[in-house]
């Protein structure tokens, strides 16, 4: 993954994904209170097959619905998919399912987030690859960077 145009690895937050493995999570800050805040990221990583994921489309939908039932959205309340389809990363098979992950937080003007969970079957047979991206809901000009780094990944 090239790197994201506005996101800093001095705001890595690589420690969220502790199902992962050799994560890299730069973040943008979108808001900022006294008591919370709001990132959007991407993160790049490896997914332990041993973890119990047999497809790279069971292993979206898992981590995707983790993501809904954890800290990582806090006060949510409503996950909409707007894409689960059969893709391809570099010619390899993958999975890829974009959701609008929608909160309630009183402190905070963002609503949620379009989020991107793409899973890569990458030959190996003890891990998958793994991109994550959260950008703020109704922020269009994030949406379309969101959709130019998924077409710019690549295997190596």
């Amino acid at each position: 993954m090239p790197k994201v145009p506005g996101f800093s690895l001095d705001l890595d937050q690589a420690e969220a994904f502790v199902f992962a493995t050799g994560v890299i999570a730069p973040a943008q800050v979108i808001e900022q209170t006294e008591t919370t805040g709001w990132v959007a990221l991407y993160a790049l990583g490896g997914l332990p097959i041993a973890n119990g994921f047999t497809s790279p489309e069971q292993a979206a939908d898992t981590i995707i619905t983790c993501m809904t039932q954890s800290t990582f959205y806090e006060n949510f309340t409503t996950r909409t998919d707007l894409d689960s389809s059969a893709t391809t990363v570099d010619g390899a098979d993958a999975w890829v399912i974009t959701s609008e992950i929608r909160i309630d937080n009183p402190e905070l003007q963002v609503t949620g987030d379009v989020a991107k969970v793409i899973v890569v079957d990458t030959g190996d047979p003890t891990s998958y690859g793994l991109f994550i991206s959260v950008v703020p809901i109704g922020d269009q000009d994030l949406i379309d960077q969101q959709r130019s780094q998924e077409a710019l990944l690549s295997l190596r």
